[in-house]
């Protein structure tokens, strides 16, 4: 390990001294610093002596200003009195016009109230015609939206039919019916039901529950038309073919129509129709009930 150049110089042996010459140098060390404080101790003396000269006058100095303080001070309590005097007077009218501020604040307080139960009733009422004028803008306006959408929506009607063959004792017959779109919008969804029935007069209409099983539906757009026969095959009742051929029941068919519009809103068609002995095979009458579009 490395030592650096101080410790090295301490560790050096001190030169040789003269010990009688080192106590003697001590010795008048000693009596030279005894002198000054002799010195030192007599100037500090006179200076305690001034000061307490100086610390006599200055009591004597406080005392008569203390005196002069006090007389000053009874004057200054004097004239304070007048100012508090004063001063409670000033207060003494500043009450009086507090009060009457407060009493005006009061009055005027009544009024506000009054201009605001005024204004809030007047807010009310303003709200209400408000109300009543949106809501009747609402009604124009849902209105003229189902207008329009009656003008738009589709119309889904049966407008031909055709009969297979003249109704013959043991022999099945079909009616080929024809859909037909005359709205502006497609009709999805669409689904028929359908029976054909021989009635003398015109039978009521038919009760048709909601189909529980649809594998199919079609979607008809507008101005098309499909055709379909329906109800299927269907051989007559021989006492009703009877009654056909002496023209005394006719053959009627009776057709519910289901479909959607656009809005998801749901329609019905129901039809009547029916045909006579000898007549075209296309020819069919409306019946003069049980036809109607919803």
């Amino acid at each position: 390990m490395h030592m650096s150049a101080r410790e090295d110089h301490h560790m050096q042996p001190a030169p040789f001294t003269d010990e009688g010459l080192v106590i003697n140098t001590r010795l008048l060390a000693i009596e030279r610093e005894q002198r000054e404080e002799k010195v030192e101790q007599h100037k500090y003396n006179e200076n305690q002596l001034r000061f307490n000269k100086w610390l006599t006058v200055f009591t004597g100095l406080l005392f008569a200003t203390s005196i002069i303080a006090d007389c000053l001070m009874i004057v200054q309590l004097r004239v304070a009195k007048v100012s508090a005097d004063a001063a409670y007077s000033a207060v003494q009218e500043g009450k009086r016009s507090a009060d009457a501020a407060e009493s005006s604040l009061v009055l005027n307080g009544e009024a506000i109230n009054e201009n605001k139960k005024a204004l809030e009733q007047t807010m009310n009422q303003n709200r209400e015609a408000l109300k009543s004028t949106i809501a009747q803008g609402q009604k124009a306006l849902d209105t003229n939206i189902a207008l329009s959408w009656i003008d738009q929506r589709p119309w889904v009607s049966i407008g031909r039919f055709q009969l297979s063959a003249e109704v013959e004792e043991g022999k099945d017959i079909q009616i080929k019916l024809w859909y037909e779109n005359s709205g502006k919008t497609p009709a999805l969804n669409l689904t028929s039901q359908s029976v054909v029935l021989l009635w003398e007069g015109e039978p009521p209409f038919t009760d048709f529950q909601p189909p529980t099983n649809v594998k199919s539906t079609l979607t008809l757009l507008p101005g098309s038309k499909y055709d379909f026969f329906s109800p299927g095959p269907w051989i007559p009742p021989a006492v009703s073919v009877v009654g056909y051929k002496a023209k005394k029941q006719a053959l009627y068919i009776h057709a519910l129509l289901r479909y959607t519009d656009m809005l998801r809103q749901s329609h019905t068609t129901r039809v009547c129709a029916y045909h006579m002995l000898d007549r075209p095979l296309g020819e069919f009458t409306y019946c003069a009930a049980g036809n109607s579009s919803e």
